[in-house]
């Protein structure tokens, strides 16, 4: 079952701007490898997200949440395909 993203992370800070973006962002899943040195969190929007800002939300949790800890974070985006009509 599918969290809105600030379900997941109430405690995340962010600009105004970018929690306008994540608002109506869901989070599907959060796993972590065995040696729990790397955390893959899956998200889906129905609209697309820069990569740029993926990459800030990746260096934000890791800093916000996990601080200094040895700890890779990935985000993975689940987007909606927008097929085009062809001339």
């Amino acid at each position: 079952m599918n969290k809105k993203f600030f379900e997941v992370f109430p405690t995340l800070k962010v600009k105004d701007d970018m929690r306008l973006l994540l608002q109506d962002v869901e989070v599907s899943k959060v796993t972590t490898n065995s040696n729990r040195d790397f955390v893959r969190i899956h998200i889906e929007s129905a609209h697309l997200l820069q990569k740029k800002m993926i990459y800030r939300v990746e260096s934000m949790v890791k800093e916000q949440l996990f601080g200094k800890n040895r700890l890779q974070i990935e985000v993975s985006f689940i987007g909606t395909v927008y097929a085009g009509e062809s001339a």
